[in-house]
């Protein structure tokens, strides 16, 4: 497990800093002198002056430890051949707002990620049609997330 720190991704390539904080949806390849950054949400490309395996840190843990990351820090664990157990868990703000433009925005690689995630982007898409939205917050979602696909 390795990780980008905010303060070092800022102060090696701070122009790039508002392109991936508060955001998701990326991959990192860092190669020779730079990092080829793959936005998954609009497919596209982007180059960045500055290879991130030179600013990684690497933590040190052991079997049992927890590591609490929030969901934009640039991270790399094992390759995907890798014997190992790991879990996840998300955590979202009851007041984050889902913006049905952004929702429905984007590329084929989100598109095809949103199909993956089952039904829970659809019935998102349907709340918002269905009661005339252009955006939501966690909260006011949940309980309709929980009645069509929990119950």
């Amino acid at each position: 497990m390795c990780l980008i720190p905010f303060d070092s991704l800022t102060a090696a390539a701070p122009d790039h800093v508002g392109r991936i904080v508060g955001g998701g949806a990326k991959r990192f390849r860092a190669e020779n002198g730079g990092t080829t950054i793959f936005d998954d949400e609009y497919d596209t490309t982007y180059a960045m002056p500055v290879n991130l395996d030179r600013i990684a840190v690497v933590p040190q843990l052991n079997a049992g430890d927890l590591l609490l990351l929030r969901g934009d820090i640039i991270h790399r664990t094992q390759d995907s051949t890798s014997n190992r157990v790991a879990v996840s868990f998300r955590k979202v703000s009851s007041r984050s707002v889902i913006n049905r433009r952004r929702l429905s925005s984007g590329g084929k690689t989100k598109r095809e990620m949103m199909k993956k995630g089952g039904a829970v982007y659809d019935v998102a898409v349907t709340y918002l049609d269905e009661n005339n939205l252009q955006e939501t917050t966690a909260m006011e979602l949940l309980p309709h997330l929980h009645e069509h696909l929990y119950s």
